[in-house]
């Protein structure tokens, strides 16, 4: 039996556990959105789970990212190592979810 989660009821239950310390609210707008885009393109429901952000880093900027992945992260792989986007990292084969009207981001771990 499923039941229909609205935005808002997911960002609440996510944050009610300690697994979604440093996930900010727009970030888990960004997840749910994906999810429900992934779910109306396969037509398969997802079961509602805190196993989904383990999936996913967390990241407040592009800079971060890069920062904290220096050392895999092959700079030749970013069309402008100074001043990243996000698109840069998708470059370096990461799903990324972001919003233009914020520099925070979800990056796919797998």
């Amino acid at each position: 039996m499923y039941a229909t989660i609205y935005r808002e009821t997911f960002v609440s239950r996510m944050k009610s556990f300690a697994a979604s310390g440093g996930w900010s609210d727009e970030q888990l707008f960004l997840l749910f959105d994906h999810l429900e885009v992934e779910e109306q393109g396969s037509g398969v429901e997802r079961k509602f789970d805190i196993s989904l952000l383990f999936e996913w880093e967390t990241y407040d900027s592009p800079d971060e990212w890069l920062e904290l992945n220096s050392q895999q992260a092959d700079p030749t792989n970013f069309s402008d190592y100074d001043n990243p986007e996000w698109d840069d990292i998708r470059n370096h084969g990461k799903e990324v979810l972001a919003h233009s009207s914020t520099s925070e981001g979800v990056v796919l771990v797998r």
